[in-house]
Formats: C-alpha cells, sequence, structure tokens
C-alpha cells in the first residue's frame, strides 16, 4: 500500500471515529447513568489525527516539506 492510500485510509477512519463519538456524545441525558467513556477526548484526538494527516497529504502531494516552527 502506498502512503498516499495509508493517509487518505487514516483520514477517513478517523472522520468516522470522531463523527461516531460525536453522536454518541450529543446523546440525551439519563439521571443516574454515569457516562463512563470520555468521548470528547476521542473527538479532541481525531481532529488532530486529521490536521496531521492533512499536512502530510500536502507533502505527499507537492513534494515541499512543511516548515516548522524551529529555524
Amino acid at each position: 500500500m502506498s502512503e498516499l492510500a495509508i493517509t487518505w485510509t487514516a483520514i477517513i477512519s478517523a472522520a468516522a471515529i470522531g463523527g461516531f463519538s460525536a453522536y454518541m456524545d450529543r446523546r440525551p441525558y439519563l439521571p443516574g447513568k454515569v457516562w463512563y467513556f470520555p468521548f470528547r477526548t476521542v473527538m479532541l484526538i481525531c481532529i488532530l489525527a486529521i490536521i496531521f494527516s492533512t499536512a502530510h497529504l500536502i507533502t505527499l502531494y507537492t513534494g515541499y516539506q512543511l516548515p516548522g516552527r524551529s529555524r
């Protein structure tokens, strides 16, 4: 599998997991039931994965590596 296919797969899977987490987080509150899983944390991780994967896609398509903050 090429790096391009792996990166697109990572973006699609992160979007799917993030969408599922958003759906589960927006369920109505049931009194007395405790939430066991931190869905908002999973959404944050998915957003970060999409941002990093997009930067990697830009590098793959253009051949220009995005500069970092250091000199």
